[in-house]
């Protein structure tokens, strides 16, 4: 998928998804930080903000999009998310670890996110994108951890 319109169709696709069932706004803004940002005190009546690099390629967007929709659908429902994934600090290996496993499960979802709203991906670029994220998600898990040792 390389026309710009077909993608654009998309972004607008995913991001309708986002307000209409999950009541969360989708923010496309220089210099986003391409991330899903609640506060899990008052998720109840705030369910948060989606924020996306708009200087990024539109490719970019709707991957990265799609992948913290995955995160919106796996938090939808705070007492069940946090069976699977119990607060844990992120300074510590065990919590980095779960970290990673929530982003290889939000990829996965942002897979079925796009299939059920009928989003066309490009399957090459689509796993080059997660695999991008996903390495740097592992080298920190391991770094910082290196790095709080010495």
């Amino acid at each position: 998928m390389s026309c710009p319109t077909t993608i654009k169709i998309s972004l607008e696709r995913v991001e309708w998804y986002l307000m209409d069932m999950h009541d969360v706004y989708v923010s496309f803004e220089d210099d986003g930080l391409d991330e899903y940002w609640f506060d899990p005190d008052s998720y109840e009546q705030d369910k948060g903000v989606v924020s996306i690099d708009s200087s990024e390629s539109l490719e970019h967007q709707l991957h990265t999009l799609l992948h913290e929709a995955g995160h919106v659908v796996l938090r939808a429902n705070p007492e069940s998310f946090r069976s699977p994934f119990p607060p844990l600090c992120r300074t510590t290996f065990e919590g980095r670890l779960e970290i990673l496993r929530e982003e290889v499960l939000a990829w996965d979802k942002a897979e079925h996110i796009a299939e059920l709203l009928s989003v066309r991906l490009d399957e090459g670029r689509w796993k080059n994108s997660y695999k991008k994220a996903l390495e740097k998600y592992a080298r920190w898990t391991t770094e910082e951890i290196q790095d709080d040792e010495e």
